[in-house]
């Protein structure tokens, strides 16, 4: 009798115990809700969530992997790096030779910034991924200041559902083999291009906003890019990008490849409109052709967009992080093989203002037990597999059109208004002593927020030149007048960039 009764005890206290190691494990390896990072290199393991503030490079090793909770703001100082290491010395980076996920939802963002009270393009160098055999995940992530938000080479992350903005030289730099898939993001306002390809990159881009950049999207030296493709076998896409209010170019084609470009939106109806906004073969013998053809009309609906950017992290109004908090972030992925046959799923993390519920949800498929099969308190993943977004797709975008309705108070970026900004007044700056100038050559760029009457409330300077040209470019920045900008024809405050040129 006592013996049964041990095995009865032994059946109940067994599972407990092994739960309260599971949670002991998962606390030990959840960042607290705000910490300071001066420098780590991640083997294993990691969690963050809540603030988490970098002054040194963070390396997630082979073998490591990082977790960024729903809603969490990883703060980077500005022009600092204290481990005095990676490829800027100066500035830091995240370097990611294992894995990265970092999933928030579409009103619990992840957001990673500049930590300066006057945040400038380049405050911090990238997030550097490179790990060609191991999946990373990025959605619904803000990725601004830094000098490239992204830097992809040999890896192929999935990026759904982003907003790239503000940064230095681009929004992502896709290089050496990289196959990211972009899909649903918004990638605008960034320094030079919204996206640079290059040394045999081959992303694939869907429902992507690409706007507002000095060039939309820019290749080289045997990349080619799919924006679109109707065809019946892998490499069919349906496009649906939208390239609008880039200033020099929509697309540059700087390679001998073609590239496809189908059923995609460029800001206007007219053919030789938009063949003048690409660069390709018809301007430079020995370059690719960029096929463009079929196209679809000149503004496509941004509903979606507009969702997307609300309350997205970084108002550029005050500069300060406030994304919604909804008190409860959930971490969750499904996991298929490259058949598209599902291997696991698992609901694994919920985060409450009472502490950490974890509560296991798992269904394996056995006939794959030959991969290696890697689990944490945060996530379950297949090395082999191929991640995709759970429900995101069409269910649960119908769902979150249906639950979130749009602040008509907040301030829209520039490319989400139902018309392109009209300039009705321009202040040109007057240089009246060069020699305080010091004569420099360059750009500075001037964010500015327009209110419903069309006239600037308020300015700040996104990439600086020096102090001189800096006052001269905000002084002039203040007397613009533009048209009313409106969503849905309704008048808004929108935010725009404004760019002053000094004797180039």
């Amino acid at each position: 009798m006592n013996h049964k009764r041990t095995l009865q005890y032994k059946g109940v206290l067994y599972p407990f115990l092994l739960c309260i190691a599971v949670v002991v494990i998962f606390l030990h390896s959840v960042r607290a809700q705000s910490v300071s990072i001066s420098g780590q290199v991640i083997t294993g393991d990691e969690n963050w969530a809540g603030e988490v503030e970098l002054t040194g490079d963070v390396v997630i090793d082979k073998g490591g992997r990082l977790f960024i909770n729903p809603g969490t703001q990883v703060v980077i100082h500005p022009n600092r790096d204290d481990s005095r290491s990676g490829n800027d010395p100066g500035r830091t980076e995240i370097i990611v030779k294992g894995v990265l996920v970092a999933r928030g939802d579409i009103d619990n963002k992840i957001v990673f910034t500049s930590s300066g009270t006057k945040k400038r393009m380049g405050d911090w160098l990238t997030i550097n991924i490179s790990n060609p055999s191991e999946v990373s995940v990025i959605m619904y992530t803000v990725i601004e200041y830094a000098y490239n938000g992204i830097t992809l080479k040999y890896s192929n992350p999935q990026i759904r559902n982003s907003i790239f903005r503000y940064n230095y030289n681009a929004g992502l730099s896709i290089e050496v083999k990289a196959k990211p898939i972009l899909e649903g993001n918004i990638i605008s306002e960034n320094g030079y291009a919204g996206i640079i390809c290059k040394l045999g990159a081959n992303p694939k881009l869907t429902d992507n906003m690409i706007a507002a950049n000095q060039v939309g999207m820019i290749t080289f030296s045997l990349s080619k890019a799919n924006l679109g493709f109707n065809s019946s076998d892998e490499n069919a896409n349906r496009g649906e990008n939208v390239f609008i209010d880039n200033r020099d170019y929509h697309f540059y084609n700087h390679t001998n490849q073609d590239i496809w470009a189908e059923n995609n939106s460029w800001g206007t109806k007219d053919r030789d409109l938009i063949a003048e906004m690409i660069f390709d073969g018809n301007d430079e013998a020995g370059i690719g052709m960029v096929d463009f053809l079929p196209f679809k009309g000149a503004r496509q609906p941004a509903q979606d967009k507009i969702l997307l950017a609300q309350e997205s992290g970084s108002n550029p109004e005050d500069g300060n992080s406030n994304p919604a908090q909804t008190g409860r972030d959930s971490l969750s992925l499904r996991l298929v093989t490259e058949s598209g046959d599902s291997v696991l799923q698992q609901d694994s993390v919920l985060m409450t203002g009472n502490g950490i519920n974890i509560a296991l949800n798992e269904q394996t498929d056995t006939t794959n037990t030959e991969n290696r099969e890697i689990t944490s308190g945060a996530l379950s993943l297949n090395t082999t597999s191929t991640l995709i977004e759970p429900e995101v797709q069409v269910k649960q975008k119908q769902a979150e059109r249906q639950r979130l309705s749009i602040n008509y108070d907040q301030v829209f970026q520039e490319p989400l208004l139902d018309e392109p900004k009209q300039v009705i007044f321009r202040k040109v700056p007057m240089i009246e002593n060069e020699h305080v100038s010091f004569k420099a050559e360059g750009k500075v760029i001037v964010n500015v927020i327009v209110n419903k009457e069309g006239r600037v409330e308020s300015v700040r300077i996104l990439r600086s030149l020096n102090p001189y040209y800096d006052d001269l470019a905000l002084e002039a920045a203040k007397e613009f007048i533009f048209e009313r900008g409106t969503i849905n024809g309704i008048p808004v405050r929108f935010s725009t960039n404004l760019l002053f040129k000094f004797n180039e």
